[in-house]
């Protein structure tokens, strides 16, 4: 894989390759090789909880990342959201107090 990424340099991270619950302070890397993964957000977010994702092998674009809001806006919509192209790379989750906001890393 020829481009460096930050997820790859520093600890803390953790591969998922299925569905999966994600908790504040996360640190994502969602390999979708083998097919769409989905991620649920947490039903009660605080403010400022931050959940980071990573595209592990470059496939989001082949095979979806799915973020499931579980009640909460995404960038003030009710819609789930669909990473569905393999950049960036990554990416973090801020809740704002009434939405999570898509920060680029």
């Amino acid at each position: 894989f020829p481009v460096t990424i930050k997820w790859s340099q520093s600890t803390g991270w953790q591969q998922i390759t299925s569905a999966y619950f994600a908790k504040p302070g996360d640190k994502l890397a969602v390999n979708t090789s083998a097919g769409v993964v989905l991620v649920t957000l947490p039903s009660s977010p605080n403010q400022f909880d931050e959940i980071v994702f990573a595209d592990f092998g470059g496939t989001w674009g082949t095979n979806n990342l799915i973020i499931q809001r579980n009640g909460s806006l995404i960038e003030n919509l009710a819609q789930d959201l669909t990473c569905d192209t393999t950049w960036p790379i990554q990416f973090t989750l801020r809740y704002q107090g009434s939405t999570w906001r898509v920060y680029e890393a």
